[in-house]
């Protein structure tokens, strides 16, 4: 798993993050807390912030990986999510009783691939939240 994260974060900086700084916009109010993963000499940094804050955050921010904005289940559905980013899934999967989509948006520029599929928002749905991350989430759901 951890070779995986170090995939994607590598594919990740090369591509950039440029298209997440409007995403505040796209996404439902509500959100109980959001993570930016930020990344600095050749390292991945998870940050915790205000979710109000994520599109400050991202438009200051110079080497931005990526999001994660957690909801309280009840608060959003996953199909809100995905029609607020106009996200088609990829692929759905179950690990334990986490619920995974991965989905691609043309709204979001940056992509990694899964299963040979463009994915760039991933959602994990838990018994108490619902998380929304892209291009991947990289820190807890």
């Amino acid at each position: 798993m951890k070779a995986f994260y170090i995939l994607v974060f590598t594919v990740v900086v090369l591509i950039g993050m440029s298209s997440l700084v409007g995403v505040q916009n796209m996404l439902p109010e509500g959100a109980s807390e959001a993570e930016v993963y930020i990344a600095n000499q050749n390292k991945m940094t998870i940050c915790c912030i205000n979710p109000e804050q994520l599109g400050n955050t991202l438009q200051q921010e110079g080497d931005v990986l990526g999001f994660a904005i957690r909801y309280e289940l009840g608060k959003v559905s996953e199909n809100q999510l995905l029609s607020s980013l106009k996200a088609q899934v990829v692929k759905v999967e179950r690990v334990g009783d986490i619920t995974l989509y991965y989905a691609y948006s043309h709204r979001m520029s940056n992509t990694v691939k899964v299963d040979g599929k463009k994915v760039n928002v991933q959602i994990a749905v838990t018994d108490s939240a619902i998380t929304v991350g892209s291009p991947l989430i990289m820190g807890s759901y």
